[in-house]
């Protein structure tokens, strides 16, 4: 079968207009407490891990990634901010740049 409505990825990323980035990472069989977001200079890393997802999976699973650049190709993220949450194994989460200091007057 094929996806008709809805995200048809396990990576979704939507740009918002004020400059924030939207983004929602599926992993299944992950729970609250087993899943991290790392802000670097350049890129957001995130990593999450199940254990034992069924009776017969003793072995678990560990997913691990990131989005980002590098130096010569994107702006560093230290003075933004990051905030997510995992719920139902999708790892959801809002990049957010800090205040532009226009001041126009």
């Amino acid at each position: 079968p094929f996806v008709v409505r809805g995200r048809k990825g396990a990576i979704f990323t939507e740009p918002k207009d004020d400059g924030r980035l939207y983004m929602a990472v599926d992993m299944p069989g992950v729970s609250e407490g087993d899943a991290e977001l790392i802000l670097k200079e350049y890129q957001v890393e995130f990593r999450g891990e199940t254990k034992n997802v069924s009776e017969h999976d003793e072995s678990g699973r560990l997913y691990v990634g990131r989005v980002g650049g590098t130096p010569d190709f994107a702006p560093s993220l230290l003075r933004h901010t990051v905030t997510g949450a995992i719920k139902f194994g999708v790892l959801k989460f809002l990049l957010k740049p800090p205040p532009s200091n226009n001041n126009s007057e």
